[in-house]
């Protein structure tokens, strides 16, 4: 695979990356962020070639923002979730604390 065709499977993967995101698949999109990143790293350690280096830096670049975007849609999401997790602890607490119904019988 020449580097034209790997920069095209990175642009992809970068999509993909986004549209997981998108659809609040946000693990999936760090993970697949993460796997870019390490596939445009090894491709950058591998390059002998000085003329071959800043088009990899720049790619480089472009995956470690994508990376930092998904990470953080990661935490926003995860604060979403314990936000929810704590209002329906807060709603079960409030049950919890009303008086039981008398029996009925007396």
């Amino acid at each position: 695979m020449d580097l034209s065709e790997k920069r095209e499977r990175w642009s992809r993967m970068l999509a993909q990356a986004a549209h997981l995101a998108e659809l609040d698949n946000t693990s999936d999109a760090v993970d697949r962020a993460r796997a870019c990143q390490a596939e445009v790293l090894a491709e950058l350690e591998l390059a002998a070639d000085a003329e071959a280096r800043p088009p990899l830096q720049q790619m480089l670049a472009r995956v470690e923002r994508r990376l930092a975007q998904a990470e953080q849609a990661h935490a926003d999401w995860k604060r979403r979730v314990e936000e929810r997790h704590d209002l329906h602890l807060a709603r079960e607490q409030e049950v919890y604390d009303l008086p039981l119904p008398g029996s009925g019988i007396d």
